[in-house]
């Protein structure tokens, strides 16, 4: 998904979000709040890094295999759960 694909989601998942906003003073904020991210999952050693309304990361490092191949960073992501309404 691109930066504008996003904005527009956005849009149309929720009119009122940015209904007021210009697409280029979108597309600024959206790229320092990803980049936000981007600098925190990347600073985290080993761990669970958290970002609310969104989901948890998890980083963890990878032991190389005997013969020297594989081995690094793994970091996986799970997002929110949908909140259900009620009734």
């Amino acid at each position: 998904m691109t930066l504008n694909e996003l904005i527009e989601r956005v849009r149309t998942d929720n009119p009122t979000a940015m209904a007021k906003v210009d697409d280029r003073v979108a597309a600024r904020v959206l790229r320092a709040a990803l980049s936000a991210i981007a600098a925190d999952v990347e600073g985290t050693t080993d761990g669970v890094n958290k970002v609310a309304g969104l989901g948890v990361f998890r980083v963890r490092t990878v032991a190389p295999k005997a013969d020297g191949t594989g081995g690094g960073r793994v970091v996986t992501f799970r997002p929110v759960a949908p909140k259900v309404a009620a009734g």
